[in-house]
């Protein structure tokens, strides 16, 4: 599918503290990440391509569609996985699609599209509430020709938005719940460059 590159961070995590961190070291209206000595590395989906081994295939991720074959797998997919939460919003758990893994004989193509919906909640485009909203439907639908789809796009432009809305909670209060982003990719960037130029990297917090 394009995502054996994700195999490497299984039973890797980041602390808080850190995500924190990184999230207050990217200047998104620029699209830099700025290093403790304010030197400015470019962010790009070339970087996310390198990074986490994504595909950057020549296709863009469809973003919704009224009508057509697109809505029927949409709608589809949501009525298969999404159930409400305690507070009544509706979406997509982990524990949704877990259980219908372990309690059906699968397709390939429905074991593609499982995979994807946790790749997307985990690692690629996790939220702050832990849960993936119908627009990432979409997505999930291309699952079964994933390499053709430029998925380092989706990523980086998740990752931004996220900060943006990071920023709004954390700067007035000193404080967030979550961060919500790929932080991973920016943690796998700032370890190898700490790892190249230690002198200039190597303090944070």
């Amino acid at each position: 599918m394009g995502f054996d590159g994700l195999f490497s961070l299984i039973g890797k995590g980041l602390t808080r503290n850190l995500c924190y961190w990184l999230m207050t070291r990217v200047d998104v209206p620029n699209r830099m990440f700025i290093s403790v000595d304010g030197k400015e590395f470019p962010l790009t989906k070339v970087q996310v391509h390198w990074v986490l081994g994504l595909s950057i295939g020549p296709n863009e991720l469809p973003k919704g569609d009224d009508k057509g074959s697109l809505k029927e797998e949409v709608g589809r997919l949501w009525s298969m996985y999404s159930s409400k939460s305690l507070s009544g919003a509706a979406g997509i758990s982990r524990k949704n699609v877990v259980d219908v893994l372990l309690s059906n004989d699968m397709t390939e193509k429905e074991f593609k599209e499982c995979f994807m919906m946790l790749a997307l909640m985990d690692v690629l485009c996790p939220t702050t509430c832990h849960r993936m909203s119908s627009k990432m439907l979409p997505y999930v639908c291309c699952a079964v020709r994933a390499r053709q789809y430029d998925w380092c796009s989706l990523v980086i432009e998740h990752l931004f938005h996220s900060i943006k809305n990071f920023a709004k909670r954390f700067y007035p209060d000193g404080y967030a719940k979550g961060c919500g982003g790929c932080t991973i990719f920016l943690a796998v960037l700032y370890l190898d460059k700490l790892k190249r130029q230690p002198t200039q990297w190597g303090v944070f917090l």
